[in-house]
């Protein structure tokens, strides 16, 4: 028995199984019939170590609390394949390409976060230029604006005049100041919730 006529067989004999479980059994023997063909196997020879295949449909109708519909094995007839082992096979063979692969990639990942904490820190750097540059107009026209009145009295007139004016305009940076911060604080956290949001997708699925 071929690959095909096996499937065939196979099919005919689930018919009671509804058809996205059918199907996906079957792909999955036809599957395993291919993996020991690339092992060096025949069609037939790959189709045998299946087992019988009225045994194998009778154990995949228990798993759905269906009537077999074909007569009981007989004790010599071999079992059916253990489907945990392709599973663990794999399982096993993904722990070693990890272990194997492990100076690649946690090289990577550290690159990664180090880029995003980088970028993390240049983002909040200018939240915190601006801020800075606000507090510092405040402060000198606050006290520009004292010390100006303070030399009417103790200097000539157009120093005081001077340290005054100088004082509202450092006063005035401040006003505008206001705004631009507001405005560099908000993108600041929206950049930082949107790196974060991006870094957390993958583990959402």
């Amino acid at each position: 028995m071929n690959r095909i006529e096996y499937r065939a067989a196979l099919e005919s004999r689930l018919a009671a199984v509804p058809s996205a479980e059918r199907a996906k059994q079957l792909d999955y023997y036809d599957e395993m019939i291919c993996d020991r063909m690339e092992d060096g196997m025949t069609e037939e020879e790959a189709v045998a170590m299946l087992g019988d295949i009225d045994e194998t449909a009778r154990e995949i109708m228990s798993q759905y609390a269906l009537p077999s519909p074909v007569s009981p094995a007989g004790a010599d007839r071999p079992p059916a394949p253990d489907k945990d082992n392709r599973g663990g096979s794999h399982l096993w063979l993904w722990i070693t390409l990890a272990i194997l692969g492990s100076p690649i990639w946690i090289s990577l990942l550290a690159a990664l976060i180090t880029v995003i904490a980088a970028l993390v820190i240049v983002i909040w750097s200018l939240v915190i230029s601006a801020f800075a540059i606000f507090v510092s107009a405040a402060a000198v026209g606050v006290v520009g604006i004292v010390f100006g009145i303070g030399s009417l009295f103790t200097a000539s007139a157009s120093y005081a005049l001077f340290v005054i004016g100088a004082a509202l305009a450092a006063a005035a940076i401040a006003l505008f100041a206001v705004p631009l911060v507001k405005l560099i604080f908000k993108g600041a956290v929206y950049l930082t919730k949107s790196i974060g949001l991006l870094i957390a997708k993958p583990f959402r699925k």
